[in-house]
């Protein structure tokens, strides 16, 4: 009878294969362990790069540890906290946070960088709502002159 592993433990991630399809990374888990190649499960929509020494959970498959699957990949201290009971934040690790504050509304929050918005080709962007709901909606002033795609409501 073959001894018994931990179907679950927690795992420090190495380093992160993002070339392919399916998001692989090189992980330690308990007692020194270390596996190389582990498949990082991520949710449909949503897709991160998790930095060195973040910790996720690995699930070995069957107790196999050979066919392990790494979920999560927190960096300690980058998250932000103090979010508030049914809020929402995507963040990264260099301080960029997009904040959905409930009763609040949306904050994005470019730490260092630019903030851009690149409509599909030939559409627009509305500031200040859809115009579908009615409103008038006028073109921005720029220093070149009135812009042909960022509309703003008056």
């Amino acid at each position: 009878m073959r001894g018994y592993f931990p179907q679950i433990a927690r795992a420090e991630v190495i380093s992160t294969d993002d070339s392919a399809g399916e998001q692989t990374v090189d992980v330690y888990g308990i007692a020194g362990e270390k596996f190389s190649k582990v498949y990082r499960h991520q949710m449909h929509g949503l897709a991160g790069h998790a930095p060195a020494q973040s910790n996720g959970l690995l699930f070995a498959l069957g107790g196999e540890r050979s066919k392990a699957i790494l979920f999560g990949g927190e960096a300690a201290g980058k998250r932000p906290t103090g979010i508030a009971e049914g809020n929402t934040v995507l963040y990264d690790a260099h301080g960029n946070v997009i904040y959905l504050k409930g009763t609040d509304g949306l904050q994005i929050k470019a730490k260092d960088g630019h903030v851009y918005v690149t409509p599909g080709s030939g559409k627009k962007v509305y500031i200040g709502g859809d115009p579908s709901g009615g409103g008038t909606f006028a073109a921005v002033a720029t220093q070149s002159g009135y812009s042909t795609v960022v509309f703003a409501k008056v």
